[in-house]
């Protein structure tokens, strides 16, 4: 329900898109030749590659290098931070400079593939992480590692309520695969023992909230009257607002982060 009030997938994929122009208002060329492009899917985390084509069908592709792209504006407080961000602070518009597409032959005369990581970094471990760990085992790499020119990638938080409610922050340094299952090496060390199935995520807390809050409205939709939200502690916050209340509450908190069409 948050991706779709969000429209878009809120967790880190890697997408390839195809766009058709110059002329359509998200693929132009600004005043000194570079195409400027306006992606779907927010945040870019990094570039992974992408390739051109007449659009004359066949289409015969010419493969671009990924450092010919440049993300305009990366997120605030993902990468090279010790703390991720709580903020939806991020842009979907990409430059691509070297001459490899141009106005030349008019309004939609070339087709741009761009292949990119994007969305909010999020996993759980798939083995015990100990203390003085550096390393993890996730179901999810996909975003972690540091973008190039970078020796940080994305900072995240270890929910673990198991432990004192222990929560530590993890800042990952390396990624074993691009996407998929994989290992982590983080810093600092754990502090704490973590259990398989433990969440870490660079997800900001207004998108977990608004998880929670959608989570609540469905439970008080089947008929319920009132509902524990969750338990903090030896307490318990509770809540009897209607479930329309809470769902437009939630769709309001997702709001900032819903894709730019």
């Amino acid at each position: 329900m948050v991706d779709v009030a969000a429209d878009q997938v809120l967790r880190a994929t890697i997408t390839t898109e195809q766009l058709k122009g110059p002329g359509d208002p998200r693929f132009e060329i600004d005043s000194i030749g570079n195409a400027t492009i306006l992606l779907s899917r927010s945040p870019i985390l990094q570039i992974l590659g992408g390739q051109v084509a007449p659009a004359i069908p066949p289409l015969e592709w010419t493969p671009i290098p990924a450092n010919m792209f440049i993300v305009n504006s990366p997120p605030l407080g993902l990468f090279g931070s010790s703390i991720p961000g709580d903020a939806g602070e991020w842009g979907q518009i990409v430059t691509l400079g070297g001459g490899y597409v141009s106005t030349w032959g008019g309004r939609g005369s070339c087709f741009a593939q761009i292949t990119y990581a994007n969305g909010w970094p999020h996993t759980s471990l798939t083995a015990i992480g100990n203390p003085g760990d550096t390393t993890l085992a996730v179901d999810d790499v996909t975003g972690w590692a540091p973008p190039p020119g970078l020796t940080q990638g994305a900072a995240g938080v270890i929910y673990d309520p198991s432990v004192n409610s222990a929560q530590e922050t993890a800042v990952v340094t390396a990624a074993s695969a691009a996407s998929g299952p994989g290992t982590l090496t983080i810093t600092p060390a754990l502090t704490w023992q973590h259990q398989q199935g433990i969440l870490l995520t660079a997800m900001p807390a207004q998108l977990q909230w608004a998880c929670v809050v959608y989570a609540v409205g469905q439970a008080l939709t089947r008929g319920a009257t009132a509902t524990t939200v969750q338990t903090i502690g030896p307490s318990a916050a509770r809540t009897t607002d209607d479930p329309y209340t809470l769902m437009k509450y939630a769709e309001e908190m997702v709001h900032p982060f819903k894709r730019i069409r």
